[in-house]
Formats: structure tokens, C-alpha cells, sequence
């Protein structure tokens, strides 16, 4: 199985980290666009431009994703999957885009301080809306 069928079924599986292909043939760098690759480097590659590139990725998965204390653990959520996160009696719900509703007692405030850095729409002190441009 090559590089790509690999690619092809981690997306069908809806496996969202990045997917870098170092490889000596240029035969896949078109096809890769279908499966949202983060790069494609032939071989032999500059560490410099894989530096680079791997910088560049780590910092925007750090920037997606947002940490939520569920129970006694965490769960990482990708920040474009939020569809918005309501209050109702000491339980914050976050409502994703493929209709999970993920419960913590995490303040709403907690959340709003930790997306302060990303783009959001406070609507009420109990809805957070992430904008979404």
C-alpha cells in the first residue's frame, strides 16, 4: 500500500492531523490536494524547508484545537468543529458540528479566556459563538 491509499483512508476515517509526504516521486503531488496534505517534499529534501514546513504546521494545529477538561480527563477539540457552547446550571455544553454535545463544568468564562485569541462572538454571558470567516 502506497503513501497515498494510507492518506486516502486515514481522511475516510476522519483523521484530521496533517499529513506530510517526503517522497522521491513528484507522481502524487497533485493527487495530494484530495487528501488536504499540510506539504509534499521530494527527496532529496532541504532540512531547512522541513524545518520550516514542520514549524508551520505545528503552529497552526496548536492554534486549532482547544483543550476541554470532560470528567477526569481532557479532550482536544479542533476549534473549527465548535459550533457554539451554552450554560445551563453549572454544566457548559459544547455543541459541535456533527451534532456532539460535549459536557464539562468548565466555566463559560474559562472557555471565552482561553478563545480569547482566536475569533469568537460572545452573544450572551451564557452562549459563545465561534466566528467562523
Amino acid at each position: 500500500m502506497n503513501g497515498m491509499k494510507i492518506a486516502r483512508k486515514l481522511r475516510d476515517i476522519q483523521f484530521k492531523a496533517p499529513i506530510i509526504f517526503l517522497t522521491a516521486h513528484a507522481d502524487y503531488a497533485v493527487e495530494s490536494y484530495e487528501v488536504y496534505v499540510a506539504g509534499y517534499l521530494l527527496k532529496p529534501y532541504d532540512t531547512n524547508k522541513l524545518t520550516l514546513l514542520l514549524d508551520e504546521v505545528l503552529q497552526r494545529s496548536v492554534q486549532k484545537r482547544i483543550a476541554v477538561k470532560v470528567k477526569k480527563q481532557h479532550r482536544y477539540l479542533e476549534i473549527n468543529d465548535i459550533m457554539y457552547a451554552e450554560s445551563d446550571k453549572h454544566v457548559l455544553n459544547i455543541h459541535l458540528k456533527d451534532s456532539r454535545v460535549i459536557q464539562t463544568t468548565e466555566k463559560l468564562s474559562e472557555l471565552k479566556k482561553r478563545l480569547i485569541q482566536k475569533d469568537l462572538f460572545v452573544v450572551t454571558k451564557v452562549i459563545l459563538l465561534i466566528w467562523i470567516i
